[in-house]
């Protein structure tokens, strides 16, 4: 995910650590493996936040990688968490419904398949699009891995 974050202070904020919280239904389930970077990834350690603000791609997993997790269609809730410096809360910087479309997954899906979401400020949400990009690496940052 691209996002640009930014601070009100003057001085900017510090984020210890970023994570993103999925809900569906009943069930949420904590991405905490945080990788960031534009063109080489590097792993999630601390990211300084200025008044001006910071882009960048954020890529988010679970830590449990001996299960699975399988999107479904229907509508999640996906909340952008952070641990901010000096801060013994965690702090829900934003959160957002997205819609995972009937038939974006099947068993016919193939590596170079993905959904991406682009806004649609006419309708103030996101909108899910079912594309695929053959030639591209199973990891490429276009595929969102």
């Amino acid at each position: 995910m691209r996002a640009l974050l930014f601070s009100t202070g003057k001085r900017g904020r510090v984020a210890e650590s970023l994570f993103l919280r999925v809900h569906h239904g009943e069930q949420q389930t904590e991405f905490s493996f945080w990788d960031m970077g534009d063109k080489d990834l590097v792993r999630g350690s601390g990211l300084f936040v200025p008044e001006t603000g910071i882009a960048t791609n954020h890529h988010f997993n679970p830590l449990d990688a001996d299960e699975l997790f399988l999107f479904q269609p229907g509508i999640y809730s996906i909340e952008l968490v952070a641990k901010l410096l000096g801060r013994r809360k965690l702090t829900s910087l934003w959160r957002i419904p997205l819609q995972i479309p009937d038939g974006a997954f099947g068993d016919d899906i193939t590596p170079d398949t993905a959904v991406f979401f682009n806004w649609s400020a006419e309708t103030g949400r996101y909108v899910a699009s079912v594309e695929s990009r053959p030639g591209q690496p199973p990891n490429s940052p276009a595929l969102g891995n």
